[in-house]
């Protein structure tokens, strides 16, 4: 019988949760991090972040000035997909911003900005990226 009220399971490891949200936090967990962002401005050797909420406590005190220039909505849950070192996964998580949102083209601006043109890393985020897409807007 309680088998027939669980609600979401854990792609990666097979765990169940009573609900989505449990599910979310197992996920953002250090065995998991799928809702791990880069921060934009920081250099790359420190430049992950847990979480949205984490990325913003960051920025609000180590960029300043920086933060002051971005559009609103920039740090939301949302938004944070185009920031996402997964984004695969964060969007089974979190639904993403519309590509065309302002705050959507200048977190890719910002990321795109942190790496070489042809670069893997930066491949690897317009792949993900591209998968967002095929779903929304």
């Amino acid at each position: 019988m309680a088998s027939s009220m669980v609600r979401a399971v854990c792609w990666k490891c097979d765990k169940s949760f009573p609900s989505l949200r449990e599910r979310k936090n197992h996920m953002a967990n250090k065995e998991h991090n799928c809702l791990r962002v880069i921060c934009p401005f920081c250099p790359k050797e420190k430049f992950f972040r847990r979480s949205i909420p984490e990325l913003l406590d960051n920025c609000t005190k180590q960029h300043k000035r920086e933060v002051i220039s971005l559009p609103k909505g920039f740090f939301a849950e949302a938004n944070g997909f185009w920031l996402s070192r997964h984004p695969r996964d964060y969007m089974q998580l979190v639904e993403p911003t519309g590509k065309t949102d302002i705050q959507a083209v200048k977190a890719r601006e910002l990321i795109r900005g942190k790496f070489h043109s042809g670069s893997k890393e930066l491949e690897a985020w317009e792949a993900g990226w591209a998968h967002v897409n095929q779903t929304k807007r």
